[in-house]
């Protein structure tokens, strides 16, 4: 169909850039999808064939674009970028980010002109591509969520035999040389959805001056102390580096999909040992980036999953290790289920 009709059209006459440009728009929407990694590599290969076809074709076109009221905001928005990179604390890294917008703002702009200049019949066989190349990577996507164990077991249903009104409890403990240590405890309060069936979702995330608010999960399978303790960690993360929640969040994502290392464990739980699936992740050993937090940056999380306790999360730990081998470790955290208990019934706030 659209894929079968796209490889049809690209073994016509058509020229080598016009079928590299769709080979590259095909594998440009399924990686999107299914290998994001590639997305720079891939539109700076599809800017070099567009920029090509332009100036072969018209070699005015991009001075023409450029003249546009739209051409002459972003160049000055890229020559703002450049002047204030000038005065940024980290003069290097800002200048590489004004060069990397510097060439995808110029990619964007040559893939534009070359698209403009090419007829109706092959604008057709570039959508052809782009949806081949989309459909392809969807499949791949659900695909690999689908058979990717580490990730199948954050999303599986925890909660689905529990009877709702239920309080898990877990303790928290804090140590560590990098901040004071303190022990407190979460309250996961799980109530019936309108049709009956578990559960929604709310929290009390710690006490007193420590109370961190949490959002209500209205329809919650996962346990919901994943999620709540994930945002609590980014959030740590930003404030201990000042760095940005969303490349702390995205950097957890990756190493769960690509890095995790998962064991199977036997440990105790009120007396009795159950199985127990340890799932590990490093997400910054490898980070590029990790020298603007090198002291955190071997920061380990543990997330601990039992089908044989309530909820099915037995807990979830983390170690940042000191400076060396014998040193006691900068921090460390630990979030671990106490039991569960019936709860009166109530209604959400």
């Amino acid at each position: 169909m659209a894929f079968s009709a796209a490889l049809r059209d690209w073994g016509g006459e058509a020229r080598l850039p016009f079928r590299l440009q769709g080979v590259l728009i095909g594998l440009i929407c399924f990686a999107a999808g299914g290998v994001p990694r590639l997305l720079p590599a891939l539109f700076g290969l599809l800017g070099l064939v567009a920029a090509f076809h332009v100036f072969k074709t018209e070699p005015r076109l991009p001075l023409k674009l450029a003249k546009t009221a739209f051409g002459v905001a972003l160049a000055i928005s890229i020559a703002y970028l450049f002047v204030n990179a000038l005065w940024a604390p980290d003069r290097p890294g800002a200048l590489v980010k004004a060069v990397i917008v510097l060439g995808l703002s110029a990619g964007a702009l040559f893939i534009t002109a070359s698209y403009s200049l090419r007829s109706g019949a092959e604008a057709s066989v570039l959508g052809k591509s782009a949806l081949a190349g989309f459909i392809l990577g969807a499949a791949f996507l659900l695909f690999e969520i689908v058979f990717h164990e580490s990730v199948m077991l954050f999303i599986n249903n925890h909660l689905a035999k529990l009877r709702p009104p239920l309080t898990l409890r877990y303790g928290y403990h804090k140590a560590g040389t990098l901040e004071a240590a303190f022990d407190d405890s979460v309250d996961v309060m799980l109530t019936a959805q309108p049709d009956g069936t578990c559960c929604a979702a709310s929290a009390r995330f710690f006490s007193g001056a420590r109370e961190l608010r949490q959002p209500v999960v209205e329809s919650a399978q996962a346990n919901p102390l994943i999620l709540y303790f994930l945002e609590r960690d980014i959030r740590e993360m930003e404030r201990l580096t000042q760095g940005k929640a969303n490349y702390f969040r995205k950097r957890i994502r990756m190493s769960v999909y690509q890095g995790a290392a998962i064991r199977d464990l036997t440990l105790p739980y009120r007396g009795v040992p159950v199985a127990v699936r340890e799932i590990s992740i490093a997400p910054y050993l490898d980070d590029p980036n990790r020298a603007r937090f090198e002291n955190l940056a071997n920061k380990k999380y543990l997330f601990l999953l039992s089908d044989a306790v309530p909820g099915g999360l037995y807990g979830i730990l983390t170690r940042i290790d000191g400076p060396s081998a014998d040193a006691a470790p900068l921090l460390a955290e630990e979030f671990l289920l106490v039991g569960a208990e019936a709860a009166p019934s109530r209604r959400l706030p």
